[in-house]
């Protein structure tokens, strides 16, 4: 277990003063328990800038126990960020539905609701889902061909009990993309913000939009390869990351979820 100390939000659907959003307190984890939080955005939602700086607070006090997606979707999107895959996930979860900046934590239903549009609410689902115990775990590896910009990822999945109902993931996303961005300002008035940096941007799924089935047996370690996977050549190698997470498929949950690095940081 470790004990993580930092500035977590706090909210409800009331108000909350800004000096109180933020309040230090401790949470008792398990260190191997990650969470995903998918940010679904867009280049011309003007209240989605402030979402994600909500999402970045959050990664700097989870660190890595928590794994951050924007998926770039519906009319609020443009070509240039939109995928073939986050378009899917939008007609399936229905998130600009509920209205745009939308986020989803390990894909679960809290009280009946499954996307959340309030960014300030999405801490206290992230900490009820880092309360969970870890049943299931895996390591990943990354091996990139740079001359032929391909990459096949091999993870190892070990489960304390026999799991058969559930699929691995595997998504490729891209950070530091410097690209227009709506805004709101203070007065209310919007702008757009020509070079904005978008983080953690979806930009492809290395092993089909749902991913493909995996037999976990209960205490042995299973592996797995996918499929070789041809990255865009406008895409920066160096910005991007594999994320992997195994869900359930009856009910869409995220059992548990990893991030590492496309290439392997030289020391």
């Amino acid at each position: 277990m470790i004990l993580l100390t930092g500035a977590f939000a706090i909210s409800a659907c009331d108000m909350i003063d800004e000096n109180d959003r933020f309040k230090d307190v401790d949470l008792d984890i398990d260190s191997s328990k990650r969470v995903l939080l998918e940010d679904f955005t867009g280049q011309e939602c003007v209240n989605c800038p402030a979402a994600a700086q909500i999402a970045a607070n959050l990664k700097s006090v989870y660190k890595e126990n928590l794994i951050l997606v924007s998926i770039h979707a519906g009319s609020f999107s443009r070509p240039t960020l939109r995928t073939p895959e986050g378009t899917e996930y939008d007609s399936k979860f229905h998130p600009q539905e509920m209205g745009y900046p939308a986020g989803m934590i390990n894909r679960t239903s809290f009280g009946g609701t499954l996307v959340f549009t309030n960014p300030d609410t999405w801490n206290v689902y992230v900490m009820e889902e880092l309360k969970k115990e870890v049943f299931v775990d895996f390591t990943m590896k990354a091996m990139y061909d740079a001359d032929n910009m391909t990459v096949q990822v091999s993870a190892e999945f070990i489960s304390e009990q026999p799991l058969s109902n559930v699929n691995f993931q595997l998504w490729l996303t891209e950070s530091k993309i410097i690209a227009p961005q709506k805004s709101v300002n203070p007065d209310g008035s919007v702008a757009t913000i020509k070079d904005y940096e978008h983080n953690h941007v979806l930009r492809g799924a290395v092993n089909g939009t749902w991913g493909e089935a995996v037999h976990l047996l209960g205490g042995q370690t299973t592996e797995y390869l996918s499929p070789e996977y041809t990255l865009n050549k406008k895409w920066v190698a160096e910005n991007m990351e594999v994320i992997g997470f195994i869900y359930n498929t009856s009910n869409n949950e995220v059992l548990q979820c990893l991030e590492i690095p496309l290439i392997k940081a030289e020391h």
